[in-house]
């Protein structure tokens, strides 16, 4: 009986690397199992995933909209408690 012989190719994603990684092992590491270079994680759920720091006004105005509602909640309690 002849033997079949079947291949799989396996879908390969980009690769990320760290800052710390130095260019040579990040080439060998490409080259030997041929993945390709990303530059960035990409995009989760339509937010950015990013190993780098997220600024701090990047979500004031949702820091902003839930302070102004515990204060709000906070004056209907003092109201309340009279």
């Amino acid at each position: 009986m002849p033997s079949i012989e079947t291949t799989y190719k396996l879908p390969k994603d980009p690769c990320v690397f760290s800052k710390n990684v130095d260019n040579q092992i990040r080439e060998d590491i490409l080259h030997h199992t041929g993945f390709s270079k990303a530059n960035s994680l990409g995009k989760y759920l339509g937010a950015d995933i990013a190993p780098r720091r997220t600024p701090r006004g990047y979500y004031s105005h949702i820091i902003n909209k839930i302070q102004k509602q515990i204060e709000w909640l906070e004056a209907s309690m003092f109201k309340l408690s009279w």
